[in-house]
């Protein structure tokens, strides 16, 4: 299972596209209960928010089983921050990888999210 949490599309998209080509579901964080995924291998996509998680998705790592969340997709749009390593200290270094996707920037302030040349296919 691929779980994500996502505000504008981006890591829901990229969450999407890696559960169609391994044969997984995508599911949103957002209103699921840890428990639920017991016993089941995990995928996390996020984006970085700060620099780092986002407070849910810190949330959600400190209520999942380490062992089960076998790999890390972090979206950003210029860098990863902090995240990787605050992922590491709730989880306790137990996931097995870390992948790290460049998306369009959209912290607004400093880009036009509305020029043509910002959207991705």
């Amino acid at each position: 299972m691929i779980c994500y949490f996502s505000a504008t599309g981006n890591s829901k998209r990229v969450a999407e596209r890696i559960a169609e080509a391994i044969g997984e579901t995508a599911v949103s964080i957002e209103g699921l209960d840890p428990a639920e995924l017991k016993g089941k291998t995990l995928g996390l996509v996020s984006p970085v928010y700060f620099w780092t998680a986002p407070m849910i998705v810190q949330e959600f790592l400190q209520k999942v089983e380490p062992s089960e969340l076998r790999f890390l997709v972090i979206t950003y749009g210029t860098t990863t921050g902090h995240f990787k390593h605050d992922a590491e200290a709730i989880l306790k270094d137990k996931f097995s990888a870390c992948y790290e996707i460049q998306m369009p920037d959209t912290w607004t302030p400093e880009y036009d999210v509305s020029d043509k040349a910002f959207v991705a296919d």
